[in-house]
C-alpha cells in the first residue's frame, strides 16, 4: 500500500474486531501467532485483515463475525475458527509503553487493519502473544459444511 494512502486512513481505538482463523494456526482453542503474521507478497502486506462487527455479548459478536467472513471473505465453510477481539482492550494491553506498538485501521469499513508500528522482531513478537491470549476470550470453532 501506499504510504501516503496508509497515512490518510482513520485510527480506530474502540470497538470489535473479527478475523477468520485458518485451521492450521490452532491447537484447540488456542490460537498460533502466526495468524497474526503479515504475509510475504508482492507487494509486502502492510496490515493483518479484520472486520469491525457489533453484538451485546460474545455470542452475538461470534454470530455477526462469522455472518461477516462468510459473506466478505473467501473462506465461506472452511474449517477453522473465528475470533473477536476488543480494540480498546488489545490497543491497552499491547501499547503500555512509552511507544505504541499496534494500531488499528480503517480500511474502508467494514474491514479493517491491524497494524504494526515497529520494526523490533520482539516487541511484535509479544504483541502477537497477546493478541494470542486475547483471542481465547471470544472464539468459535467452525467445522467444514457439507453444501
Amino acid at each position: 500500500m501506499n504510504a501516503q494512502l496508509l497515512a490518510c486512513s482513520r485510527e480506530i481505538d474502540s470497538g470489535n474486531a473479527s478475523r477468520f482463523i485458518k485451521k492450521k494456526w490452532l491447537n484447540g482453542q488456542i490460537v498460533s501467532p502466526s495468524a497474526f503474521d503479515l504475509r510475504d507478497k508482492t507487494p509486502p502486506e502492510t496490515y493483518v485483515s479484520f472486520y469491525l462487527v457489533e453484538g451485546n455479548d460474545h455470542i452475538s459478536r461470534l454470530d455477526k463475525a462469522c455472518e461477516t467472513i462468510q459473506t466478505r471473505t473467501p473462506f465461506k465453510n472452511q474449517p477453522g475458527a473465528v475470533i473477536v477481539l476488543k480494540i480498546k482492550t488489545c490497543l491497552e494491553e499491547i501499547n503500555d509503553e512509552a511507544e505504541k506498538i499496534i494500531t488499528f485501521k480503517d480500511e474502508t469499513v467494514p474491514h479493517c487493519g491491524l497494524h504494526y508500528l515497529t520494526s523490533d522482531i520482539q516487541k511484535v513478537v509479544e504483541a502477537k502473544t497477546v493478541l494470542c491470549l486475547l483471542a481465547t476470550e471470544c472464539i468459535r470453532r467452525l467445522e467444514k459444511r457439507k453444501e
